[in-house]
């Protein structure tokens, strides 16, 4: 069901309408505070998109499946922005508009960016996932958070598909945004007495804050694409039918949009007496990480499931 993301949509925009009637009015009696918020709006939007929009963090302040639809400040800076512009009678309403009319485009497509990806870059090619002694297997480059949401909800009793959770994350040809996965966790707990929540962002008090297991968000060094060498000197050509780990941590489109290397979602099962840390792979299936190594990964984004009087 996507009425969550529909009914937060107009919420945001009736924000964005009353923030370009705010500030159009303010335009009318103070001009040189309007001309100070148009440049905010300006600069605000864009910043935000890059360095803000759809960080998991957003979860802890809108704790809701449709954060990803409320943390979207962008449409309303920028309808700010309009408003400030419309507002400025010192030229004409024609070359106002020719303004006003791009930046409302660019409001509106912004506004429904973050839940238009499956529409816009649909995935394709994608098969039925495959189970490993419990752990969900990616079928899609891009669907390490499908496979990785599917194998901590199973791990709670949770039954549920990778094609499903795709379907609930919002997950397109290039991967699944931060808030996209809390979304489609949401979607997925709601008959559930759990509740996907975020963690500590040390790791190492998930075992003793009850946090585990956990969807950890990593990043890797770029490395070039299919059919070319890898850092590691292996290489994955088109239609291999295996994964190996010397390959696959290059393989996978970037969810971190901003960042210079490459995202993957794992699920975190626990850590090890030797500090070694149990990792449930889409990519792979069950492998070990060492502490070092899984802490030079970690994003610094991870959700678990928790009851709601334990969030």
């Amino acid at each position: 069901m996507f009425y969550d993301l529909l009914l937060a949509s107009v919420g945001v925009f009736v924000v964005a309408s009353l923030g370009f009637f705010g500030s159009w009015l303010l335009c009318q009696h103070h001009h040189r505070s309007a001309t100070t918020l148009c440049a905010l709006g300006l600069l605000g939007a864009p910043m935000f998109a890059w360095y803000l929009s759809e960080q998991l963090w957003w979860a802890n302040l809108i704790p809701v499946s449709s954060a990803i639809v409320w943390s979207n400040l962008a449409p309303v800076l920028l309808a700010i922005a309009a408003g400030t512009i419309f507002g400025n009678r010192s030229t004409s309403l024609f070359r106002r508009g020719l303004v006003v009319l791009p930046i409302s485009v660019m409001a509106m497509v912004s506004l429904v960016g973050p839940v238009a990806r499956p529409a816009v870059r649909p995935l394709t090619g994608w098969e039925i996932a495959q189970w490993r002694k419990g752990h969900c297997l990616q079928s899609h480059e891009s669907t390490c958070c499908p496979a990785s949401a599917a194998t901590l909800l199973k791990l709670h009793g949770i039954e549920t598909t990778e094609r499903e959770m795709a379907h609930q994350c919002l997950t397109g040809q290039d991967g699944t945004s931060p808030l996209g996965l809390f979304r489609g966790v949401c979607a997925a707990t709601r008959l559930t007495q759990k509740r996907p929540s975020v963690t500590k962002r040390s790791p190492e008090q998930w075992s003793m804050e009850n946090q585990l297991p956990a969807i950890a968000l990593v990043t890797f060094e770029p490395c070039l694409r299919a059919g070319q060498s890898f850092r590691a000197g292996q290489s994955f050509r088109a239609g291999q039918s295996s994964w190996t780990t010397e390959t696959w941590s290059g393989f996978f489109r970037s969810t971190n949009f901003g960042d210079d290397r490459e995202g993957h979602a794992v699920v975190v099962l626990g850590q090890t007496d030797d500090g070694d840390w149990q990792i449930s792979d889409p990519a792979v299936g069950l492998v070990t990480w060492s502490n070092e190594q899984f802490l030079s990964r970690f994003s610094g984004q991870a959700i678990y499931l928790a009851e709601p009087d334990c969030r």
